[in-house]
């Protein structure tokens, strides 16, 4: 019938159209700009890895084998070539350690083994670590990056460390005691979580006897116990606050702003908290954030020596 169709005795049709030349000429417009070539300088930089012709580092690893027809361990000599002004941009700690040498002199290089090493110099030099490595290695990179002062290298394997790790009874403690030893804050926060998430348990079977008592393990408990007490009234980021709270904050927004501003991100939940507080008294901070804690720290920092982190200029 008409009345399904009529509205008000009248017709209405509505058509829609699509403009296929318009998009071809658009991917015609694509395919005819001119090509530009790159800034060549990361991809430069990354040729001179072991590039013995312009290298002025040589490093020395002993690569201890075990020989079965005499019965006893052969040490091979495993060398690497690098360039000091790389080392000191990337590895500060591995550059002081060629300070002493000439070109030709090695470098000895302790405590880590040669496929870590290169492992370490490939991301020195702006190259990719593959996933299986980070998924197999992480623990290695996390020793050797902190050794050797290559911080992001640090924080990202202990990313993979964090994904790849179960904590469970059996090896919280030893989790928790490894990540306060190289100050891993996202691991001992993930150490903070297990225990909210199964406080009965671990009540009754962790050793706790084991965990030296410190300010930081109550702060990061605290800061876990916040965000589950959270979780029941819908989820918010913290980085759509204007003002965070700092000292119940998650590692990974602690970081984040903390870059941003120019400041060091590694180092325990203490250390970020420590860096935070300097950030807002230094008027570094969320220009939107809360006036008078920023005066409070300022006042506080005036009346006590101040700290030796900073800004990364």
């Amino acid at each position: 019938p008409t009345s399904n169709i009529l509205s008000d005795g009248t017709l209405t049709v509505e058509l829609r159209i699509k403009s296929m030349e318009s998009a071809t000429n658009t991917s015609s417009a694509a395919k005819c700009q001119p090509f530009v070539p790159t800034n060549p300088l990361c991809r430069n930089i990354q040729r001179l890895l072991f590039d013995e012709d312009t290298a002025d580092v040589l490093f020395e690893i002993s690569k201890r084998q075990t020989s079965s027809d005499e019965g006893g361990n052969n040490d091979e000599i495993v060398t690497f070539r690098a360039h000091r002004a790389i080392l000191h941009a990337s590895a500060p700690t591995l550059a002081t350690l060629c300070e002493s040498c000439d070109n030709s002199t090695p470098v000895p290089i302790t405590n880590v083994t040669p496929d870590i090493f290169e492992l370490v110099l490939r991301y020195v030099y702006g190259l990719c670590i593959q996933a299986e490595d980070w998924k197999l290695h992480s623990k290695e990179l996390i020793d050797a990056a902190d050794q050797y002062g290559v911080i992001n290298l640090k924080l990202e394997a202990e990313y993979w460390y964090v994904k790849m790790t179960n904590v469970m009874i059996d090896n919280v403690v030893d989790v928790l005691l490894y990540a306060e030893s190289k100050h891993l804050a996202l691991l001992e926060e993930r150490v903070m979580d297990y225990f909210v998430e199964n406080g009965d348990e671990a009540l009754k079977l962790v050793p706790f006897h084991q965990i030296p008592e410190s300010r930081s393990f109550f702060t990061g408990l605290l800061a876990a116990m916040n965000v589950k007490k959270g979780e029941g009234g819908g989820s918010v980021s913290i980085s759509t606050i204007k003002h965070l709270n700092y000292k119940t904050a998650r590692v990974d927004e602690l970081r984040r702003r903390l870059d941003d501003a120019g400041y060091d991100v590694d180092g325990s939940r203490e250390i970020l908290i420590g860096r935070y507080e300097k950030m807002l008294a230094d008027g570094n901070g969320d220009e939107n954030g809360d006036e008078e804690e920023i005066a409070s720290l300022t006042s506080s920092r005036r009346r006590s020596s101040t700290l030796s982190d900073g800004p990364r200029h």
